[in-house]
C-alpha cells in the first residue's frame, strides 16, 4: 500500500498520509483524491484499524487533511461517502465540518447486494466562515 501512495505521488491528483499514534505506530490511512481538477474537488477516505475506532483519531486526521487541502492547494469542494449504517463514520465527516448532502441509492455493491450511501461535503466558503475553523 505504501509503494502505491508514492508511486501516486507523482500526480497533482493524489494526496494520502498514515495516521500514527505519537509512539510512531500507524494506526490508519487518510487520503484526498481530486476528481475533476477542472471543478476543484475531491473526495476524502480514511481507514483506521479497529482497535482505535471511537477515539476521535479519524476526526482529528479528517479535520487536518480538509485543513490541509484548503489552505495549500485551490481545491473548492471535498466529499465524503459512508454506508448509511455506519454511524462512526459519518460521525467523523461532521465533526470533520462537514455537512450531511444526501442519500444515494444503491450507491456501491458487495456479495451482501447494493446498499445506500451518505454524502457528506465541505466547500472553501465553510471552511474559512465556519466558527469551528476559526478558534
Amino acid at each position: 500500500m505504501l509503494q502505491q501512495w508514492i508511486d501516486n505521488y507523482q500526480y497533482d491528483s493524489t494526496y494520502y498520509w498514515g495516521m500514527y499514534l505519537k509512539t510512531g505506530e500507524m494506526i490508519g490511512s487518510i487520503g484526498i483524491t481530486i476528481t475533476s481538477e477542472y471543478d476543484s474537488k475531491g473526495e476524502l477516505g480514511y481507514k483506521i484499524g479497529s482497535r482505535w475506532w471511537n477515539q476521535g483519531y479519524s476526526s482529528e486526521a479528517a479535520k487536518a487533511v480538509i485543513g490541509y487541502m484548503f489552505c495549500n492547494t485551490d481545491i473548492e469542494r471535498i466529499a465524503s461517502f459512508s454506508s448509511t449504517e455506519n454511524i462512526a463514520s459519518r460521525r467523523v465527516m461532521e465533526k470533520a465540518g462537514m455537512r450531511y448532502e444526501g442519500l444515494l441509492r444503491h450507491y456501491y455493491k458487495t456479495r451482501d447486494g447494493f446498499h445506500d450511501c451518505t454524502l457528506y461535503g465541505i466547500i472553501r466558503e465553510d471552511f474559512y466562515g465556519g466558527n469551528e475553523w476559526n478558534t
